[in-house]
Order: structure tokens, then sequence, then C-alpha cells
């Protein structure tokens, strides 16, 4: 009996700790995983020719564990479908990526959960953390000779053409909208619920709500706010109504209300590298000919 125990008890820990037995190697290794998750549901998924499981509509992905360190021949099928197949190495607290499209990817970023992918004309969610979806958005605009960058800016997602021409996704009808056709580089800067786009000559406003005041504007409409023929080189906001920025590297400071004139402030700083505003001790911080220059409270 004590032979027995002490002969059982230590397998029992190990097994417990995610250990087994490889007759190969005649000795305790510690095991894998392999974790398959496949569109559409009710996939079956064989290893070695060993059918395991299969999905359903509620839960489309197979977690298999405890398996020993070794290639397996992974198969997935369904009625209907091609099979896939791969054969795999599971080892130890290894990790292997998955393929999650074959298609050809031309852009695309990574939104908390999500993984947005411009293939072709096409945008489309490629991969789910939390649900199982694949909302399809259509882009009209596409061509195959342009860049393209899919990016979030407060929570909205946009698409930049050629770092120039700014599309807007529409969640009401699911449609992109061409906003801005930049003449250079369109660069942006967000405050809460406005965004500062900027090329080197010209200002536009978009705000990310109805707005009644300082003026009545739509959502997500586009507000030509300044024109100028000198180069526009940083642009930061001071608060949601004021911003600073540079021209050929004098810093002027501007309202945002583009109603009859634009109320513009030249600070008198010329050859300016860059600029830094702290929203704390609302003071702008100037590099100026290699000084570091602070100001006076800009706003109360």
């Amino acid at each position: 009996m004590v032979i027995i125990f002490l002969i059982i008890g230590p397998s029992i820990i190990m097994y417990s700790q995610g250990y087994r037995f490889d007759i190969k190697k005649f000795q305790f290794v510690e095991t894998g995983g392999l974790y398959i998750k496949a569109f559409p549901e009710e996939v079956q998924l064989y290893i070695n020719d060993k059918y395991i499981n299969k999905t359903s509509f509620f839960t489309r992905d197979i977690l298999v564990q405890n398996l020993l360190p070794d290639n397996y021949n992974i198969r997935v099928e369904k009625d209907g479908y091609h099979s896939w197949k791969k054969n795999l190495e599971i080892d130890v607290k290894k990790d292997s990526p998955k393929l999650i499209s074959r298609d050809k990817v031309d852009a695309f970023t990574i939104d908390n959960n999500s993984i947005i992918a411009l293939r072709g004309n096409e945008v489309i969610k490629l991969y789910d953390l939390v649900r199982a979806e694949e909302p399809l958005y259509s882009f009209e605009y596409y061509n195959k000779n342009s860049d393209y960058q899919i990016v979030f800016i407060e929570k909205e997602l946009f698409i930049i053409e050629d770092n120039k021409n700014l599309y807007f996704l529409n969640k009401e009808n699911n449609s992109f909208e061409n906003k801005i056709n930049a003449q250079s580089e369109l660069r942006y800067t967000p405050f809460f619920n406005k965004i500062l786009f900027y090329d080197d000559n010209n200002i536009w406003l978009m705000p990310l709500k109805r707005y009644e005041s300082p003026f009545f504007k739509d959502a997500y409409s586009i507000i030509n706010i300044a024109s100028f023929d000198e180069k526009i080189d940083i642009i930061r906001w001071l608060n949601g109504d004021y911003f600073v920025f540079t021209l050929d590297k004098k810093i002027y400071i501007s309202e945002i209300d583009n109603r009859d004139n634009l109320n513009m402030f030249d600070l008198g700083k010329n050859n300016v590298s860059n600029l830094f505003f702290n929203g704390n001790t609302k003071k702008l911080y100037i590099l100026n000919d290699d000084e570091l220059l602070e100001t006076e409270k800009l706003i109360p």
C-alpha cells in the first residue's frame, strides 16, 4: 500500500500541474494546447485523423489541452466547404500565430479588441476578440495605385488616401464619405469632441457632435477655419475654443469661430521649432532658437 501511494501520489500532483507521461521519452513532460476559432459555425476538428470536437452557433472556438509536445496533423472540415489542413508543432508554453485572412491586405489598424483591415475595395473587421462577427463596409473610393492609412480618431474610423484625402465612416448608413482633399500631407489633432485637420496651408475643423455654441454646426460636418500663403508647421489645442499654431515658425493664437472674421493674435515669437501647452499650468512652452521659453497663463 505504501509503495502504491508513493508511486501514484507524485503522478497525481504532476498531472494536476499539466504534466503527462510521454511513453516515447519515458518521462513526465509539460503539455501544450491547441486553440481553433473558425467561421462559419459547426465545423469538425480532427487531430491526427481522430475526431476531437465540433463548434456550434454559440461556441465557435475549440480549446484542446494536455497535448504532448509533438507534431500534429490538424484538419478542420465542414460539409460544402474546403477542408483546412495544417501540420503544427505543439510545444511547451508556446503560442503559434494564427492566420486571420489569406486575402491581400492593403492596410490595417488595431482598435481595442478589433483588427480593421482594408482589402481591395472593402473595409472588413477581420477578427474580434469579443464578438464573432465580421461587418463589411463598402469603400467605393478604392484605387489600387494609392496608399491607405486606417486610423481611429476619438473612436471614429477614418481612411486617409495618399496622405491627403480624408474619408469618414458614417455609421448611420455604414458608408464612407469623402470629407477633405488636401493639397499636401494631411495632419490632425483631436480635442474631446473636435478634430482639427490641417495641411501646409489650410485648417479644417470637424465637430464630432452637434454644436450650438459658438456656432450651429451638425456633427461630422467640415468647417473651413482658415487658409494661408505661409506654411503651417504645428497646431496645439488650448481649450475647446482656441488653438495655437505656427506660420513659417511664427506663433499665433486663433479661435475656431470663423463667422465674420477670424480673430488671430501674434505672440511675437520667431524661429519656433516646437511648442507645448500644459493644461494644468495653462502656460505655453516654446522652443525658440534653442531656448525654452514660458508664457504667462493664456486662458483662465
